[in-house]
């Protein structure tokens, strides 16, 4: 759609030779090399122009091999001057460079993706911690990326959703407990990634519409955020991870700077992982809790590097538990029977 858009711009002006499109989460940037045969009429340019949000702002630039500007325009500005034939009309059969930026802006939790394959490639070639970074400074509390494309993808978290332009928003509530949780993780795990505030609640999907390439990586950095929270110790950085969870066995992790196309978690296993951490960090003795819950995955994960678990590792978990609460309170009844017969001794 937005190629479409592009080249239709360029068509406006001349004979279009290559094109160079690219978007991430601040901008859509397209540079179109032509060569200069004719000037546009107002209207129409004006009409291709003002199909973007309303949220954000457009700029449209034309210059020379040899470094003449011959317009720079931006949204509100009089494009009369784009359309200028005694301005343009010197430099027909010369070879311009045609740019074209959209500027976002993120305004009620919203921010615009107008085109969702070019948005991926974004992503892709990212790196775990700079995927993690770049939701991380666009989140606030909320946030809701709507696909202008006909390709797009409808599905949402507690925090973040994803949507087709012009459907209705989902009831979205905000990770209201990530802070908390987050916060007693430091407390009790060596936490070492200042990379990033997320918790796995920002990416467990909770409702799932339209899904693709976008919530599979959301399910990827979910089981990922899952483990970091769990083991006994995770940093992570630029250069990569390092994860250890100590249990029944010692686990390990390590890795380089990954891409998050590159991860290879089984998926299978990322809604066992999400409940583990949610009970973990759900009631009282959270220690205990992730003490119990390092012991069973040990016995219970046959691949670290994978995050696979058996189907019963949570089960299991809930049980060793249950015996540790009776346990706790056979002790209790026992320091109150020997301090009541204490007393009555005295």
């Amino acid at each position: 759609m937005m190629r479409g858009k592009i080249e239709a711009i360029a068509r406006l002006y001349g004979e279009q030779k290559s094109v160079s499109i690219k978007e991430n989460f601040a901008q859509l940037v397209c540079e179109v090399k032509l060569s200069l045969k004719r000037t546009p009429d107002e209207n129409t340019l004006q009409i291709l122009l003002l199909s973007i949000s309303d949220r954000d702002s457009w700029r449209l630039q034309m210059i020379t091999e040899g470094d003449d500007d011959l317009f720079d325009l931006r949204t509100g500005a009089d494009i009369a001057e784009a359309c200028d034939r005694n301005q343009l009309q010197p430099y027909y059969d010369v070879d311009v460079t045609l740019t074209y930026t959209i500027t976002k802006t993120k305004s009620n939790d919203t921010l615009t993706i107008y085109d969702y394959a070019l948005f991926l490639n974004y992503i892709n070639g990212l790196t775990v911690t700079e995927v993690l970074n770049a939701f991380q400074n666009k989140l606030g509390e909320k946030l809701v990326l709507e696909i202008w494309s006909e390709e797009y993808e409808s599905f949402n978290t507690s925090s973040i959703a994803v949507i087709k332009k012009d459907d209705p928003q989902p009831n979205i509530t905000g990770n209201n407990d990530g802070k908390k949780r987050k916060e007693k993780c430091e407390e009790l795990c060596q936490w070492n990634n200042r990379c990033t505030n997320l918790t796995p609640d920002d990416f467990h999907t909770v409702s799932r519409g339209r899904c693709g390439v976008l919530s599979g990586m959301f399910e990827q950095l979910c089981s990922l955020l899952c483990v970091c929270v769990v083991a006994d110790f995770s940093s992570m950085n630029k250069t990569g991870l390092t994860l250890r969870l100590s249990g029944y066995k010692m686990m390990m992790m390590e890795s380089q700077a990954v891409k998050t196309k590159d991860l290879e978690f089984d998926t299978t296993s990322t809604e066992q992982w999400y409940k583990i951490y949610d009970w973990c960090y759900t009631g009282g003795y959270t220690s205990d809790r992730l003490s119990i819950t390092r012991n069973i995955i040990s016995l219970n994960c046959p691949d670290i590097n994978k995050l696979k678990l058996n189907d019963s590792t949570l089960g299991a978990i809930k049980s060793n538990f249950k015996i540790f609460e009776k346990e706790n309170v056979r002790q209790y009844i026992k320091v109150r029977n020997d301090v009541s017969k204490t007393l009555l001794d005295m």
